[in-house]
């Protein structure tokens, strides 16, 4: 019994292997007329080039055998020039994405299938006034479930990091693939999910702005080099990394609030440090007498005989 069994198995294998590079010849012409002109979006690093191996090319049939399918939208995205590499003077970037089909794409196994193929899902809600759209009213088109490329929101996140909730974008919603034109509207990202092992993004959701709405902008210390204290080795340990504020109609969107460091000492880093540009103000939630920045650690200079004491 035991010679039978192998005697099967390596006719099974000799089968195999007879059979097995006229087949990866004809499915590699098919695979490479489609959505393998990118398989560096399954698997890092591999060109082109590289399918031409037919272990390469078999690794990529049996672990992605419906990537044509799957991978026509993201060939379609790629054509319409996701995001932009120079932004608008009103310094808002654009974004597109398209709409989650309401019958396949909802649900927790979908949207985790959705991530397989490499789109994060997501949702655009909130009001805008601009629009017809208000807080009051729910309007069937005020919540829109949509999914967005992986590529691209990474490639946001590489380039802003922690401030990418920060920026305005220019969202345009697509129907379909076939869709060409969409409806554009400005967009916050929130509620930014990650992955607690691997860091990957799991589901960003975007909140509609309109010039007024309330926005909250990182802050960057200037001048730190005439700070007595933070030129000899002192530090600020930040209470409030960002600031509220309310941005008039026309005024470019600041990437951040420069807090002015000159003459500074150990002590409290208050609102009256903060340089606000023309036309963007603090939100009025925000009372100047009890916000602080931060404080400030670290060497001081006694004001008499300059000697220095250690804390």
């Amino acid at each position: 019994l035991k010679s039978i069994a192998m005697m099967r198995t390596r006719t099974i294998t000799n089968l195999f292997f007879a059979t097995s590079s006229r087949t990866i010849r004809n499915e590699g012409r098919r695979a490479l007329s489609s959505a393998s002109e990118d398989p560096g979006q399954f698997v890092s690093g591999i060109t082109k080039q590289d399918l031409e191996d037919p272990a390469t090319l078999a690794f990529f049939n049996a672990n992605f055998p419906n990537r044509d399918e799957e991978n026509a939208p993201l060939a379609a995205a790629e054509k319409k020039k996701l995001v932009s590499t120079d932004e608008s003077p009103m310094n808002i970037r654009k974004l597109s994405c398209w709409k989650r089909d309401s019958s396949r794409e909802e649900g927790t196994r979908a949207c985790n299938k959705l991530r397989d193929q490499l789109w994060i899902p997501g949702l655009v809600y909130g009001s805008d006034p601009t629009k017809g759209i208000f807080p009051h009213v729910r309007a069937p088109d005020s919540r829109i479930f949509v999914k967005t490329p992986w590529k691209v929101l990474h490639r946001e996140l590489d380039r802003y990091g922690m401030h990418f909730e920060s920026r305005v974008y220019d969202l345009t919603v697509y129907e379909d693939e076939t869709d060409e034109e969409g409806s554009t509207m400005q967009v916050l990202a929130r509620d930014v999910q990650r992955h607690p092992v691997k860091n990957q993004v799991f589901c960003v959701n975007y909140l509609r702005y309109f010039p007024g709405k309330k926005i909250k902008i990182p802050v960057h210390y200037i001048n730190e080099e005439e700070s007595t204290v933070l030129k000899r080795g002192g530090f600020v340990v930040p209470i409030n990394k960002f600031v509220e504020c309310v941005i008039d109609e026309g005024v470019q969107i600041p990437e951040r609030l420069d807090v002015e460091c000159s003459g500074l000492l150990k002590e409290v880093v208050r609102f009256n440090r903060i340089m606000f540009p023309e036309g963007v103000h603090p939100s009025p939630n925000i009372n100047p007498k009890t916000f602080n920045v931060g404080t400030v650690f670290g060497r001081n200079l006694k004001a008499a005989g300059g000697s220095q004491e250690d804390e």
